[in-house]
């Protein structure tokens, strides 16, 4: 919600980078119980609100951005806001023990795997329409850097996400990832005017 002019709260659309990182909060504050009972309730609200209106059951990954009602309003896909789903979910999970977070944080990842690993450089491509066709058009508005780049930002919030499922998952492709994160956050991002020796 946001304030109107009168200085009311109105509802106002919902992006998945704050519902996830409100879902990472709240449950981060039940893992190291602080006001466990009010923290868990908040963590719940927002679980069920996102994977119940962010949730793309066709096509898997989750949207951009819902209305207050929870409706899509931009039903694109960025690697970014996804990253942190993950985060949130591993972060539920440990706060409930609710397996069914985990299977969904696993399920982001082989989603991720999919379609947004660049199997020829590495990485992860970023920014998709609803159906994961990459978008390269660079009139499209976007959220984090330029259309149709591979961003520090990006990778290194991928790097965090993965890092917590890998911790709770032990899995295999996972720790390649994130051994391949490492590499290109250490080796590969750099600014071309401060080139790295």
């Amino acid at each position: 919600e946001i304030l109107d002019a009168k200085g009311n709260f109105a509802p106002s659309d919902k992006f998945l980078t704050l519902q996830a990182r409100q879902l990472w909060f709240f449950s981060t504050l039940a893992v190291k119980d602080i006001r466990r009972e009010e923290s868990l309730a908040a963590a719940h609200s927002g679980y069920e609100f996102l994977t119940e209106n962010f949730f793309d059951a066709k096509n898997g990954g989750y949207f951009a951005k819902v209305s207050a009602a929870g409706d899509a309003v931009d039903t694109r896909k960025h690697v970014y806001p996804n990253a942190f789903v993950i985060y949130g979910l591993v972060e539920y999970y440990r706060a409930t023990g609710q397996e069914e977070a985990l299977g969904k944080a696993q399920q982001l990842f082989r989603t991720l795997e999919k379609h947004a690993y660049d199997r020829e450089h590495g990485g992860y491509q970023e920014f998709f329409y609803e159906d994961w066709r990459l978008i390269t058009d660079p009139e499209e508005s976007g959220y984090v850097g330029a259309i149709n780049t591979k961003t520090y930002n990006s990778h290194l919030h991928i790097l965090e996400a993965f890092a917590r499922l890998y911790r709770e998952t032990k899995n295999e492709l996972l720790a390649d990832r994130l051994r391949e994160l490492v590499q290109i956050n250490v080796r590969r991002v750099k600014h071309s005017e401060y080139p790295c020796n």
